[in-house]
């Protein structure tokens, strides 16, 4: 098969991803879909109860002494949507936009991130005319709060020493490491007023660029959070009744009945 066939292909595996709900902690209709594809093409396969699957596909004729890879990419993505969005991400297909070969989503996140991994892999394990090793491909979940589903999956069916893990931002470009994450949950007892009868404010900040914490975290764009926290700072005599800000896990804060900063 040549680049430009191979290239389609691909994004219709991508487009046929999108039409399948795959909100993190709620992966089961995609390793489902996986299953089904493995099944399909008479391809041995294993699914976890954290819904991860694993996919192995036999070498090609004259590759079989060659080392076994495993490649890897996780199935959820991160579902937002505007505000006058009706979408449920929980049943409803992602609506793409193809314009001047760009891909888009229709007033919801694209879920390219990993998206585009799990679809490259399907075209690994689909096409014959790729001159292969053995493969092993891992589809892990709840990536985007955590990488829960690599902690717990149990590798002992993992035969291959090498490791391609395809989420990625840059062609051409292969990265040696992991910049890692931290999750801090911070509670504290504090003392609970009633305010009857003392003014009340609302302070919404909104309309930043915003963005994702890996590629633009080095744009110098203010986050909300941060910004509520420094103008709060400088108001004298203010208690906190509560505060909420972002919609995902590796953004948010909530606070309840807090202090002043």
């Amino acid at each position: 098969m040549d680049r430009e066939k191979m290239y389609y292909k691909l994004i219709n595996f991508f487009k046929e991803l999108s039409a399948v709900p795959r909100n993190s902690k709620h992966e089961d209709k995609i390793a489902e879909y996986l299953c089904d594809f493995a099944k399909q093409r008479n391809l041995w396969y294993r699914k976890d109860e954290h819904n991860n699957v694993l996919i192995k596909k036999k070498a090609s004729l004259g590759y079989e002494s060659k080392d076994t890879i495993l490649f890897q990419a996780h199935t959820d993505m991160v579902c937002v949507k505007t505000e006058d969005s009706n979408h449920d991400f929980s049943k409803d297909p992602i609506e793409i936009i193809e314009q001047d070969e760009i891909l888009k989503a229709k007033d919801t996140s694209l879920g390219a991130d990993d998206g585009i991994g799990v679809a490259f892999l399907m075209l690994l394990l689909d096409e014959e005319d790729l001159k292969l090793p053995r493969i092993e491909c891992l589809f892990t979940t709840e990536e985007e709060i955590g990488m829960n589903g690599a902690r717990d999956f149990d590798y002992s069916d993992i035969e291959a020493r090498y490791l391609i893990n395809l989420d990625g931002e840059e062609e051409n470009t292969a990265i040696v490491g992991c910049a890692g994450g931290i999750s801090i949950e911070y509670t504290r007892e504090d003392e609970i007023r009633e305010y009857l009868g003392k003014r009340a404010f609302t302070l919404d900040i909104s309309g930043l660029y915003g963005g994702h914490s890996g590629v633009d975290i080095d744009k110098g764009r203010i986050n909300s959070n941060y910004l509520a926290a420094r103008l709060l700072k400088e108001i004298k005599d203010i208690e906190i009744i509560s505060w909420k800000g972002g919609t995902k896990d590796n953004h948010k804060m909530t606070i309840t009945y807090g202090k002043a900063l």
